[in-house]
């Protein structure tokens, strides 16, 4: 292979770095330190047993968003044979988060209701509409809902 082909063969590679790299999400979660954190968790929480298994929790002022998967005393939730995804948005009134759930159908214990499924707790899809949820954008889904 000539020293030309060669270049050219490893720029077009670089080059499609930057693709790579922007459509890769990555998990986000409050600080555990953050005083809001645990309220937000059992707003949304089904039952005092469950835990959740965070994939994406953000606080802006007086909203959240959290995307995660609940753990039950019989593992995690799951919805035909796969793993349940969850999202809310949750909005702190009166010194108190309230959970309103995003999704629309019942899990398989029809306790808690998931937004999708997936086969692998490492590959959550917790995007809306192919991003990532912004602060900005918590407060309009929230009233769009209610």
């Amino acid at each position: 292979m000539k020293f030309g082909q060669y270049i050219r063969i490893v720029a077009g590679f670089l080059s499609l770095i930057p693709c790579l790299l922007s459509t890769a999400i990555e998990a986000r979660d409050l600080d555990h330190s953050d005083q809001d954190r645990l309220a937000i968790l059992n707003a949304a929480r089904p039952s005092p047993s469950d835990k959740f298994v965070v994939k994406d929790l953000i606080k802006d002022h007086g909203y959240a968003y959290l995307c995660g998967l609940i753990e039950g005393t019989t593992g995690l939730r799951r919805t035909d044979g796969k793993i349940a995804v969850y999202q809310f948005i949750l909005r702190k009134e009166s010194g108190h988060w309230q959970a309103t759930n995003m999704a629309e159908s019942a899990d398989a214990d029809g306790q808690a209701l998931a937004i999708g499924t997936t086969d692998s707790s490492d590959n959550v899809d917790c995007t809306l509409d192919g991003h990532q949820v912004t602060g900005a954008e918590i407060q309009a889904i929230y009233k769009r809902g209610n």
